[in-house]
């Protein structure tokens, strides 16, 4: 007897992910671990079997950070297979290619897939470890080489499968510009207001895969993957997603996070933002293990706040108390006679001196970024140095 579902999508014949952990044996391997061509891994279950000895596999996408938290529970195997595309493999023979397909989460027939309260099967309590400990290795290796996904929808966007051309160029080349201005910044602390950005190359993000279940695109830096410490790249990323939520945020929060940033970088936030808005999409953003959501109320916020450069002051100085010294989180306080002034405290500062200084009265040196939109200003401030009152009044 065959089986009782054919596929309706395009059947091609490849390899058969190769097996790395088997997860559970009856009469043969029926759930297992495996790595694909691209380098994916996936769990497969062997869902079906024909008369004539071909076994239908059900694989799933199954990446490190997905992976530790079900071996941790046991729990939530079904997941795997609501939220990513689904691969089915038709093996008739071992190590000879096998006919395949892809298929959305809906488009898989139920009786294919695990049972909604399935967990993953009872392993020993060594495999079990050794497993859980190599799969920690890779979420921490991964985190160590720059990383970002995007997720994309509305108006560009055709259901799982399709997305415009033009808009996902569009929205790629600005996106990556904004991080390579990001990152030169960071290497070597300005930019020219025009011209080559410095360290471009170093900043190139390769797309390696969409990801599956959804339309968007994986962008990971050219570096190898067996680092010890993360790379420059890492923080870069972070630091311009949080950039990004910022400026979808409010005006203060923004004016904060923009501070930190060469203003060249403004122009380029708002070109990526307002490529979104004008398609009409809506962008979901993971940034090293973290999510950011831009509905489209939240682009259209953002796209308004960062159409104009905010004003820079690069020396206001302040007569108060430094009653607050976070040298760990870069904060500070500074008591004046009309309010306290709260922000951060400049990556270059003199740590050492600053906390000379805690409690005591001083002329603080600040730089000041100010945006104004709507008749309302938002004020940052980041401490860059301090000095005796009486030595500044002196002076």
């Amino acid at each position: 007897m065959s089986f009782a579902w054919s596929p309706g999508g395009r059947v091609q014949t490849v390899p058969m992910p190769t097996v790395k952990h088997v997860l559970y044996y009856f009469d043969g391997p029926k759930m297992v671990l495996a790595v694909d061509e691209r380098g994916r891994q996936l769990l497969g279950v062997a869902a079906d079997e024909d008369d004539e000895g071909t076994t239908r596999w059900v694989f799933a996408p199954a990446p490190p950070e997905r992976l530790v938290p079900l071996l941790n529970t046991r729990t939530g195997l079904r997941a795997l297979f609501d939220t990513g595309i689904v691969e089915v493999y038709d093996v008739a023979e071992p190590d000879v290619p096998a006919q395949s397909w892809s298929l959305a989460p809906d488009d898989v027939p139920e009786d294919l897939l695990p049972e909604p309260d399935a967990e993953l099967p009872e392993l020993e309590d060594g495999a079990r470890a050794q497993l859980l400990a190599e799969q920690v290795r890779l979420v921490e290796q991964r985190s160590r080489v720059g990383r970002t996904r995007l997720y994309f929808s509305g108006r560009p966007v055709r259901g799982r499968r399709g997305i415009s051309a033009t808009f996902a160029s569009d929205a790629l080349r600005n996106y990556q510009h904004l991080v390579s201005l990001a990152y030169g910044y960071r290497r070597k602390g300005e930019l020219r207001s025009t011209g080559p950005i410095p360290e471009r190359e170093a900043s190139a993000l390769m797309l390696t895969e969409m990801p599956r279940g959804s339309v968007g695109f994986e962008l990971v830096e050219d570096a190898e993957q067996e680092r010890v410490t993360p790379t420059d790249l890492v923080g870069v990323i972070s630091e311009v997603a949080s950039l990004l939520d910022a400026a979808a945020t409010n005006d203060t929060i923004y004016a904060e996070r923009v501070a930190e940033f060469d203003q060249r970088i403004v122009g380029a936030l708002n070109d990526f933002l307002s490529t979104l808005k004008k398609a009409e999409a809506t962008l979901k953003l993971e940034a090293q293990n973290r999510e950011y959501v831009f509905e489209t109320e939240r682009i259209v916020e953002a796209v308004d706040r960062t159409a104009s450069t905010p004003r820079k002051e690069d020396d206001r100085p302040v007569t108060g108390k430094l009653i607050g010294f976070l040298p760990t989180d870069l904060r500070f306080e500074l008591e004046t006679p009309d309010r306290v002034i709260k922000g951060k405290i400049s990556r270059d500062a003199d740590l050492e001196r600053l906390a000379s200084f805690f409690r005591k009265r001083c002329t603080a040196h600040l730089q000041v970024i100010t945006v104004e939109r709507l008749g309302h200003v938002a004020e940052a401030f980041t401490l860059e140095s301090v000095e005796d009152a009486a030595e500044k009044k002196r002076g």
